[in-house]
């Protein structure tokens, strides 16, 4: 068997697309959507809920979700050349400016998949950041999103 790459962070091309005002995922030939810039050692992302136990007579029975906050993600990536960052937009019935993103990762383990696909929807931005460096400048963006996809082996926006 042929010895395979070990990796530990998601590298991979970092793309946008602007929210919908319905919060529906748009495709990849919706307006303003473009490379951000390739992703860096150390991406996270955060997802928590709340569950209770539900008891019957004294036993355990059955779990139920009684609270799913947002989550973040937050990535430092190379600024692209194409120097498309991000403009969020607000749309009729959102009250603020969402965008949703989706990290390219390249699969090298598995040459019969392309690319695997982890997608963050209605992302809200947080905080960002700027750094000047000799291999490349760098921004740092924290978000909080609504909901996530992945990863899986196909894309919407790439």
């Amino acid at each position: 068997m042929p010895a395979r790459e070990a990796r530990n962070y998601p590298e991979g091309a970092l793309r946008w697309i602007q929210a919908s005002g319905t919060g529906n995922w748009n495709t990849g030939s919706a307006a303003i959507s473009g490379l951000m810039g390739f992703v860096q050692p150390g991406a996270a992302y955060t997802s928590a809920q709340t569950v209770q136990t539900v008891m019957e007579r004294g036993s355990a029975h059955h779990h139920k979700v009684t609270q799913q906050p947002p989550g973040t993600v937050t990535f430092a990536y190379l600024q692209a050349v194409t120097a498309n960052k991000p403009d969020p937009a607000q749309s009729s019935g959102v009250s603020t400016k969402q965008i949703h993103l989706e990290l390219r990762s390249t699969v090298t383990e598995d040459p019969a998949v392309t690319a695997q696909y982890i997608r963050w929807h209605n992302c809200v931005k947080e905080s960002e950041s700027w750094v000047e460096g000799e291999n490349g400048n760098q921004w740092t963006e924290t978000y909080r999103y609504l909901s996530m996809v992945g990863p899986t082996a196909s894309g919407y926006i790439a």
